[in-house]
């Protein structure tokens, strides 16, 4: 089942930095890697990442790879979300 683990680099993390951990997170089984907000002009979402798993078995090496970096200030699986209308819009919906 594919997943996906969203992170974010620290401040201190250079442009090359970020290139070298995103090539490494695919060399070492990612399908993708992608900015969340990639015309962010705020430097704190410009800093937020996700990594696209489509094989299990690479899961736990890269929540292991992303965790270890030091230029990683926190990693985690991203939540999967369901937008529950209420009745009323259902209806509309339809």
């Amino acid at each position: 089942m594919p997943a996906k683990v969203q992170f974010k680099f620290r401040d201190d993390a250079s442009s090359d930095d970020r290139q070298e951990l995103i090539a490494k997170l695919e060399d070492s089984g990612a399908d993708r890697v992608e900015a969340i907000f990639p015309d962010a002009s705020d430097d704190e979402l410009a800093t937020l990442y996700r990594a696209l798993i489509d094989d299990d078995n690479h899961y736990s090496e890269l929540m292991r790879l992303l965790k270890r970096s030091r230029k990683v200030e926190f990693a985690e699986p991203e939540a999967e979300r369901h937008l529950i209308l209420p009745p009323e819009l259902k209806a509309k919906a339809r």
